[in-house]
């Protein structure tokens, strides 16, 4: 694959509320990814961001975050399982994340420069 990939600054974290939780997440810093549904409610954001007045979070810290950086249209195949499979034959978990416009990946910190060595070697640009 050719494609350009761009890491997202400074690292994330992911946090798990109760489904019913009511978050106030347009108060939160960008870039902000959220997962509503009848089991929980999940965000990626800044790590540094702090929750105020919330109980029995669960947060998953150190992620680093890329963006394959150009627009993808719909009918383009394969993008996110491309990098799904060069990370799993490299042994590194991600969380994948998929926008209107393009995908986002993230990579545990500690895995960060085998997970660029591997996507370089598989052709990407980063």
């Amino acid at each position: 694959m050719n494609l350009k990939l761009k890491q997202l600054g400074g690292l994330f974290k992911i946090v798990k509320f109760k489904p019913d939780s009511v978050v106030d997440y347009q108060r939160y810093p960008k870039p902000l990814f959220v997962t509503h549904s009848n089991d929980e409610l999940s965000i990626i954001v800044d790590q540094s961001f702090e929750f105020q007045s919330q109980t029995d979070l669960q947060v998953e810290p150190d992620w680093v975050g890329f963006v394959v950086d150009q627009p993808l249209q719909f009918d383009m195949i394969g993008i996110i399982a491309g990098i799904s499979k060069i990370m799993a034959e490299s042994q590194i978990s991600i969380m994948a994340i998929s926008s209107y416009d393009t995908d986002y990946f993230f990579v545990k910190k500690s895995n960060l420069q085998r997970a660029i060595d591997s996507l370089r070697l598989a052709g990407f640009n980063i």
